[in-house]
């Protein structure tokens, strides 16, 4: 079952602590700001309207807590105006376009093969869902350089290399044009 945290969050019964409680089981020991991220900052940036979070859940009453991710709306910066040709949209000038971002995505450690596979076609159905509502259909994602098994995992599912995260550099850019 999917739980979007903004719903779970508009429950007067919402309580911070319990929720911190429950998702204190999540690990994810290649990259521990992943587990910071589910513990802390999506509280912080679903208050603020910033991104959603959804939370895949195998019982609601366990709350067993098999993976989550967050999506957000941004406006890309292209770094190279060469490669805004890839979505043919906007002005030459223009460096920026609108864009999808799947903000974090990740499987709790010791979950099935086939977990990461269910998050990523969650994450882009719910962004299928807000097209229908105010388009666009330029996706991104970052990824950390060193991890050439999850470059693999997204370019298994169409994803392709865009840009060095101009920003980030110990991250790179992969987009999908839905």
């Amino acid at each position: 079952m999917v739980l979007s945290l903004r719903k779970l969050m508009q429950d007067p019964a919402f309580n911070k602590k319990e929720y911190r409680r429950k998702v204190s089981c999540f690990k994810c020991e290649r990259d521990h700001d992943i587990e910071d991220f589910i513990k802390k900052k999506c509280l912080h940036l679903e208050e603020k309207n910033l991104s959603r979070t959804y939370l895949l859940v195998e019982d609601t009453e366990e709350f067993i807590l098999k993976g989550f991710f967050s999506i957000a709306v941004k406006a890309f910066y292209f770094s190279n105006k060469e490669d805004k040709r890839i979505i043919a949209y906007g002005r030459e000038e223009d460096s920026f376009v609108p864009a999808y971002l799947i903000g974090q995505l990740s499987k709790c450690d010791g979950q099935p093969v086939g977990v990461g596979e269910k998050l990523l076609d969650l994450a882009l159905q719910k962004i299928r869902d807000s097209q229908d509502i105010v388009g666009g259909r330029f996706v991104y994602l970052d990824y950390k350089k060193e991890c050439d098994k999850l470059k693999k995992f997204y370019q298994d599912h169409r994803f392709e290399f865009l840009q060095n995260n101009p920003k980030y550099p110990q991250y790179d850019q992969m987009y999908i044009i839905l």
